[in-house]
């Protein structure tokens, strides 16, 4: 009969009982292995170490999370680097475009209010799913960059480029959430710092390429053609990103 204590344990006669198998032959399931990327260990990673993470050694985190750490980081990286194109810009697209003066801090302010789309899309979230309000968000802001370089006209440009803050919001604001939720409280501090310093990294080589590039006539025009690039380097990100926290279900 049954055990009255409701174990899986022989209790008084020879039964077969279930057990539950970890994968590696124990009887308890165990947690997931934790590990730093082997490469932080090398002699020849001190200076990324240096820059991104103060010298210091990464924490260990689950595949998963090395997994969710480096699709986020590599989306901050180019949506610092289109948003930080428009104040390099500026005085081209003023010249350009022929924009007055007194316009200049209008067209600033009205796409900037872009920004305040990340309330729309985070609900968004919740219907579509994060993965596909993130990824969705990525492909529409760098189409949109795309288009603006070839807008003849300011109000075409403005348009463009709100939209686009709509969508990079949308973006950050899926990344914090994927950020808290994937990561464990003693290394989430160190996890969200590095993301933003190679996130700014991006706004940094926006300023190394016009450097390049900006003193071409009509030069803002291919800076904000090269966002299209970036879609070939994002596009493993849908295969990374889970689709719900550790806590819920996998989609």
């Amino acid at each position: 009969g049954a055990c009255d204590c409701g174990c899986f344990r022989r209790c008084g006669q020879l039964r077969l009982t279930p057990i539950m198998d970890d994968g590696d032959g124990g009887s308890e399931p165990s947690s997931p292995r934790r590990f730093a990327p082997a490469w932080c260990g090398s002699r020849w990673s001190w200076p990324i170490r240096l820059i991104f993470l103060g010298g210091g050694q990464p924490p260990e985190m689950t595949s998963r999370q090395w997994r969710v750490v480096s699709a986020v980081m590599a989306a901050g990286f180019f949506s610092h680097f289109d948003d930080d194109l428009l104040p390099l810009c500026l005085r081209q697209l003023q010249r350009t475009l022929d924009i007055p003066e007194p316009q200049v801090c209008l067209l600033l302010s009205v796409v900037a209010t872009g920004k305040g789309g990340a309330a729309f899309m985070s609900v968004l979230a919740d219907v579509l799913g994060r993965r596909v309000v993130f990824f969705c968000s990525i492909v529409a802001f760098s189409l949109l960059s795309v288009i603006s370089a070839f807008q003849r006209s300011v109000w075409g440009f403005v348009a463009l480029q709100l939209i686009a803050r709509v969508f990079l919001a949308g973006k950050d604001s899926m990344s914090n959430t994927y950020l808290v939720e994937e990561t464990d409280p003693k290394c989430r501090g160190w996890v969200i710092g590095t993301c933003q310093s190679v996130a700014v990294t991006g706004g940094g080589c926006a300023v190394i390429l016009f450097g390049a590039i900006g003193g071409l006539e009509d030069g803002w025009r291919y800076l904000y053609g090269l966002a299209s690039l970036q879609l070939f380097f994002l596009a493993p990100v849908w295969r990374l990103l889970p689709e719900r926290s550790r806590g819920g279900k996998e989609a």
